[in-house]
């Protein structure tokens, strides 16, 4: 029979690649859940605003309910295409009828269960390659997944209690060529603006979100059916006009291996330039 370290034991070896069985080819690896598993058609805005996040509190994810909130938040957060229009989409439990004040913002709820944040970190996260994990002391996961969905608690054993420090200092090194190629980040003090910018996580999640829902509203989505053209004549009236009905558009790879991470991180980079410029 197995004892609780044991069980420990073979939950982390699920999570966790070993490090001679990386393969720069398809690690760090990231992929797109789609929404089609649980919704049949959703309102599709021609512009999607900034994603913006909040969090959930502990105390709403402990109590009596907290399966049911955290279904709305999956469910939630797997209707992004809806962007600002996820009212339409989703009725609240009353915990989570405040957000009915922020219509018309472009929300991703994030659980707040745990010291480590990584739900909402995660695309950064997954983009770092091997060495730079192993650079800072962080543990090799096989693979993430986005969008935000049930919070994972098994995680906590995995990750170190400084997780945010360590992987804001991931990120600034991983990133640093592609933010100013001419030095190196070590050449910068610490109150440097451009080294506190590189470090900033929640900039950073914000613009990594924004290029993740470019890259996958590049997909066309599937035709409508006749059956999903008559759920949408019952309530085609009722969108704001820059809203059409669509199935959801499918899942899959955001990026797999070293050498797509990269094309990620310099796709990311001419983006911010160009959003700055």
């Amino acid at each position: 029979m197995l004892n609780n370290h044991d069980i420990g034991t073979k939950i982390d070896d699920s999570y966790l690649i070993k490090e001679r069985e990386v393969d720069p080819k398809a690690y760090p690896e990231f992929s797109h859940i789609s929404a089609g598993f649980f919704y049949d058609i959703l309102p599709n805005p021609k512009l999607l605003e900034k994603p913006e996040f909040v969090y959930i509190p502990k105390s709403i994810l402990t109590g009596k309910r907290n399966h049911k909130i955290e279904f709305i938040i999956s469910m939630w957060n797997l209707a992004w295409e809806a962007g600002q229009h996820r009212h339409i989409v989703k009725t609240f439990p009353k915990e989570l009828k405040w957000l009915n004040a922020y219509r018309g913002q472009n929300i991703y709820l994030v659980p707040n269960y745990s010291f480590h944040k990584y739900d909402a970190y995660s695309p950064l996260f997954h983009l770092l390659k091997k060495d730079t994990l192993k650079r800072f002391g962080l543990p090799l996961i096989k693979k993430g997944h986005w969008p935000i969905m049930m919070p994972d608690r098994w995680l906590d054993r995995m990750l170190p209690k400084d997780f945010i420090e360590r992987l804001a200092c991931s990120i600034a090194y991983q990133l640093w060529p592609f933010i100013h190629s001419g030095s190196k980040i070590s050449a910068f003090s610490k109150s440097d603006p451009i080294k506190i910018l590189a470090h900033n996580l929640d900039f950073w999640a914000a613009n990594i979100y924004m290029l993740i829902q470019k890259r996958v509203l590049s997909y066309k989505p599937g035709n409508l059916s006749e059956r999903q053209i008559k759920k949408v004549k019952g309530v085609e009236n009722l969108l704001p006009a820059d809203v059409i009905i669509s199935p959801p558009r499918g899942g899959g790879f955001l990026w797999w291996g070293e050498t797509e991470a990269t094309e990620t991180c310099n796709e990311w980079s001419i983006q911010r330039t160009r959003a700055e410029s």
